[in-house]
């Protein structure tokens, strides 16, 4: 983070993100991570970290990618990452695109006690992508990615990059594996609907406001509708997870 323009909040002015040395990326030695397994001041602690203001286009598309790799410590410890958008200049952060935590999180499969994890292989990475499309024709805005101490595991942050159209931060392919959801804000009934059939590996996961998972299904079929009348106003997120990586949308609860 030296010489740029990103913003580190850490509250407590002890341990929070930084730079060290790990593996299995291509052309990265380092990547940005919260040391949980020594985060001993306070559980709950939440550190920010916060992106420049970055230019959305005008129409089209925008996804937000990024390189993660966690592996719990313990199966009961639950570090977790919250991922917020600003469009009022950082002024707040009213935004929540993404939560996750405990074993949803993981990349890599936890083993009691273990030491501090470092990434050393490609496996112990995902990437994950979260829509940005709603913000397409807002201006500018600003990211958040929070993460809450729980005592845990190393979280790990790399390659974090917006892919859509040109004046965005970087240009890159966007991924082949693609859904949309509707109605949304919904009330009885979510729909899930790909631009193409799903590979047979592909796995959808419902998760609430704090990263919990509600209920998963197998990406089989093109057109998925969930019934949710029972779940409580609020918000939730859908995750494809495919061999593209992870894939992440919001939709709200409403009756």
């Amino acid at each position: 983070l030296t010489n740029t323009p990103w913003i580190i909040n850490n509250p407590d002015n002890l341990i929070s993100w930084k730079p060290d040395t790990c593996s299995g990326l291509p052309n990265s030695e380092k990547s940005l991570f919260m040391d949980y397994f020594y985060y001993e001041p306070e559980l709950g602690q939440i550190d920010d970290l916060i992106s420049p203001l970055l230019n959305m286009p005008d129409t089209g598309g925008v996804e937000l990618t990024y390189d993660i790799a966690y592996r719990q410590r313990r199966s009961w410890t639950d570090d977790s990452l919250k991922v917020y958008v600003s469009t009022d200049c950082g002024a707040s952060f009213p935004y929540l695109l993404f939560a996750n935590g405990g074993n949803s999180l993981e990349t890599f499969p936890y083993n009691l006690g273990t030491v501090r994890f470092y990434p050393e292989t490609a496996d112990h990475w995902r990437k994950d992508t979260i829509d940005l499309s709603q913000f397409t024709g807002i201006g500018q805005i600003m990211l958040k990615f929070a993460g809450i101490n729980d005592r845990g595991n190393s979280l790990w942050l790399d390659n974090i990059e917006i892919k859509g159209k040109p004046g965005v931060v970087r240009i890159d392919k966007i991924s082949t594996t693609a859904f949309n959801i509707f109605p949304n804000p919904a009330s009885n009934r979510l729909y899930i609907v790909f631009d193409k059939k799903p590979i047979h590996d592909s796995k959808i996961s419902i998760h609430n406001i704090d990263g919990k998972l509600i209920e998963h299904f197998s990406g089989q079929k093109q057109n998925i509708n969930i019934a949710i009348n029972n779940y409580a106003d609020g918000i939730y997120f859908v995750r494809l997870r495919s061999v593209d990586g992870v894939k992440v949308k919001r939709f709200s609860v409403v009756k």
